[in-house]
């Protein structure tokens, strides 16, 4: 799949999510979208893009852009997983390391849950997947759901985020 119609899935998703709930964070959340957008179509090592996305937010975002910087990095993996859907293992061990070095995010596995397939869909609705890619990919949301919450449980957050009608979590 081209990078560059994946970035833009992203850019449009990332915006859809996050612009549900207007608040002072919002130009820092836009801003960071399309910083997120331009590195994905930009740059292929994905995991040093990903770390200057993450410096970049410890220094210069507000409070309320923390879950963007998981969710950025989550969707980033996503989108690397469209184009190579059989890498599980990296997929999993890169979201762990994530969820443990942001524990004090709070975030909860329903945000992930919610936030994966919600990208998935909009994928599926916007771009051309095909049919083997598609279960793979279906089957992997599943099981990283799951791993999700083992993995949560087992680090002790807890859900300790207010949620607007839509469950996308309000900036606090």
């Amino acid at each position: 799949m081209n990078r560059e119609i994946v970035s833009k899935s992203i850019l449009k998703t990332l915006e859809a999510v996050f612009n549900v709930n207007p608040s002072q964070g919002d130009e820092n959340i836009k801003h960071s979208v399309k910083l997120l957008a331009y590195i994905i179509s930009k740059n292929a090592d994905y995991k040093k893009a990903l770390m200057s996305v993450g410096e970049f937010h410890e220094k210069d975002l507000e409070t309320s852009s923390r879950f963007l910087t998981l969710g950025a990095k989550v969707v980033s993996e996503l989108a690397q997983m469209v184009e190579n859907y059989s890498n599980e293992n990296k997929w999993h061990s890169f979201v762990f390391e994530v969820m443990a070095r942001h524990e004090k995010y709070h975030v909860t596995s329903d945000h992930f849950e919610a936030f994966v397939h919600h990208v998935r869909d909009f994928v599926y609705e916007n771009t051309v997947v095909e049919e083997d890619a598609r279960r793979a990919w279906d089957q992997l949301c599943t099981d990283f759901c799951e791993q999700t919450r083992m993995q949560l449980a087992l680090l002790g957050l807890k859900d300790r985020v207010k949620h607007n009608q839509n469950g996308v979590p309000k900036p606090s």
